[in-house]
């Protein structure tokens, strides 16, 4: 039997660069899988669009040139949202309870991963001089080979087959 499972979240980032003063916020995360079981076994493919906003923790009070004596007090901050994208295939595993109504899933996908933007760039400005002050180029990776797993536990609560999906991955 074919399985569609869509899917809506919020995504936890854990990005590890080496640039101080930058935290990332939550975001969307979407994603879809169209699978196909032939009984405790299966293949399917997945896609997900998660996206998240770089945030700048630069303090910006109390700073000034190197006489101690002008301030830089004016600001610009930019900074551009993160998209990543990911599409793989792969094996599923099922196992489900004799009455039907619960089933726990272990799908594996081998695919692709894109990750893009983050672009982050905080100038001060004082009456004579504009200074840089923290700065991170982003990402701009296509195409990296990802593994991801996902535990996937649905609980169907009509025999209409509607059920709630509590799904979990990492990649």
């Amino acid at each position: 039997y074919f399985q569609l499972s869509p899917r809506v979240g919020y995504d936890f980032p854990t990005y590890n660069n080496d640039t101080p003063y930058i935290d990332y916020e939550g975001g969307l995360d979407l994603g879809i899988s169209l699978d196909y079981y032939w009984n405790w076994f299966g293949v399917g493919f997945d896609f997900d669009y998660i996206t998240n906003q770089p945030e700048s923790t630069y303090a910006t009070e109390n700073i000034f040139e190197a006489d101690f004596r002008t301030p830089i007090d004016v600001f610009s901050l930019s900074e551009d949202k993160i998209t990543r994208m990911f599409y793989g295939i792969g094996p599923n595993f099922q196992y489900r309870t004799k009455s039907g109504k619960f089933t726990a899933e272990l799908n594996t996908r081998f695919g692709l991963a894109n990750i893009e933007g983050g672009r982050t760039y905080l100038e001060g400005a004082s009456v004579r001089n504009k200074y840089p002050l923290n700065f991170h180029a982003g990402y701009k990776d296509s195409g990296v080979l990802t593994l991801k797993g996902q535990l996937r536990f649905t609980y169907f609560i009509s025999k209409k087959r509607f059920c709630v999906h509590v799904p979990t991955h990492v990649f």
